[in-house]
């Protein structure tokens, strides 16, 4: 169950940088 949480974490973190990168390029 630990693990999964990680994978939610770094999903999370992914997200995150994907929607600033996108956000930054506009």
């Amino acid at each position: 169950l630990q693990s999964f949480r990680i994978c939610i974490i770094i999903c999370c973190k992914r997200f995150t940088f994907t929607s600033i990168s996108t956000f930054a390029h506009i």
